[in-house]
């Protein structure tokens, strides 16, 4: 069974840099146990005294910044990792999300069936740009002002579970997806219209005309 100090130590370890994970976890864990050790010493139970020791160490995100030496001030340290956890879980499926339903409208309100594609990529980068713009400001207004959000404080029950055969997060795995219904919605619209221009500026529909040096011909 995973301990609550192995999951610290992975939650901890996956943000720092590959080439000192070994070296900060065998330094991490020694440290806990030795502070286990010495409330275990005083009378209180081990179990008591990790969940203790762990919370005091605070949210392994700010630990693993710290011996990263990587500052989490790009809107102020109060609200970062709340900043940071929002505009991931946004982005990981509103854009795509939108861009699919603009593709499908375009493509269905049938005057150009060709560019519904292109209409709902552009439609998801504009998303993507407005989510970033709107949610750092909020933020950042949030941070300059003072507003106490009460958000809950960490615990050690946050801690997600180890899993060695997981690589890919959730939310890389909803992203993914979500750009590849545009992709997929990209292959049967091809058929009802080519990209290519002609001499004379206009599209050539595959299904009804054809294009040739001189121009698109019936």
């Amino acid at each position: 069974m995973t301990t609550l100090t192995d999951r610290y130590l992975a939650a901890t370890l996956r943000s720092v840099p590959a080439p000192r994970r070994e070296e900060i976890a065998t330094e991490l864990r020694a440290s806990i146990e030795d502070m286990i050790e010495g409330r275990s010493a005083g009378g209180q139970d081990t179990a008591t005294a990790e969940r203790e020791v762990l919370t005091e160490l605070g949210n392994p995100a700010q630990l693993a910044a710290r011996y990263a030496d990587r500052r989490l001030q790009l809107i102020g340290p109060t609200y970062y990792l709340a900043w940071e956890r929002l505009l991931k879980l946004l982005l990981s499926f509103v854009p795509a999300v939108v861009g699919v339903l603009v593709g499908l409208v375009e493509a269905t309100d049938g005057k150009n069936p060709g560019g519904a594609v292109g209409a709902g990529i552009a439609a998801a980068l504009q998303v993507v740009v407005q989510i970033a713009f709107w949610v750092t400001l909020v933020f950042a207004m949030i941070e300059r002002t003072n507003t106490a959000l009460n958000l809950p404080e960490w615990t050690v029950d946050q801690l997600p579970d180890v899993r060695a055969d997981r690589q890919i997060t959730l939310t890389d795995t909803a992203a993914a997806i979500g750009w590849l219904v545009l992709v997929i919605a990209y292959l049967p619209l091809q058929h009802f219209h080519s990209f290519v221009p002609a001499s004379d500026g206009a599209t050539c529909r595959s299904s009804t005309r054809r294009c040739g040096a001189s121009g698109c011909r019936s």
